[in-house]
């Protein structure tokens, strides 16, 4: 979107511009992503129901964000070995070709992004020789500055604003004679 106008205010003398520009982005965030498998979850639920079980909601939830994340549903075994060899405390962790820790799928998410500048000048003509004008400029948006894969309620945005004031008075000096 964008649109300006000009023109002048008092015949000869007094001119004004105005912009206004605007501007919307969404960009794509493409990415591997790893969850925890569902024996992974499963087995820590587990655990931590049997030694920790006040903690349990806190993990119920961390592992509904990750069944959720868009793309989970595709996620498939990448280890190479099959198993989970750096995990133990978990009945049937620990072997190689035992259950996976972790599972892996594409993820391509939107990272949205806008952002509106506007600037207004006013020129005023003093005499022959004499101009003077003032610009005004703002610049304002948000900008993503993370974008999460398993959940937007972890995107980190930034708001940009800006504003900048210009005034100058030019005078031309004839020669004394």
């Amino acid at each position: 979107m964008a649109t300006s106008l000009g023109g002048p205010i008092k015949r000869i003398k007094t001119f004004f511009f105005v912009d206004l520009e605007g501007l919307r982005l969404a960009i794509p965030v493409i990415s591997k992503v790893k969850v925890p498998s569902p024996p992974f979850e499963q087995a820590t639920l587990a655990n931590i129901a049997a030694t920790k079980s006040s903690q349990l909601p806190f993990y119920q939830t961390v592992f509904q964000l990750y069944n959720n994340a868009p793309g989970a549903k595709a996620a498939t075994n990448v280890l190479n070995n099959g198993g989970c060899t750096d995990f133990t405390g978990t009945m049937g962790f620990g072997m190689p070709g035992g259950p996976p820790c972790a599972l892996q799928f594409n993820s391509a998410v939107n990272s949205r992004f806008n952002e509106w500048l506007v600037t207004v000048r006013v020129d005023q003509n003093i005499g022959n020789y004499d101009r003077a004008f003032i610009h005004f400029r703002t610049d304002h948006g948000l900008q993503a500055t993370w974008t999460d894969q398993i959940n937007a309620l972890f995107n980190v945005t930034s708001r940009s604003p800006s504003m900048k004031v210009n005034s100058m008075r030019r005078t031309r000096l004839t020669a004394a004679r």
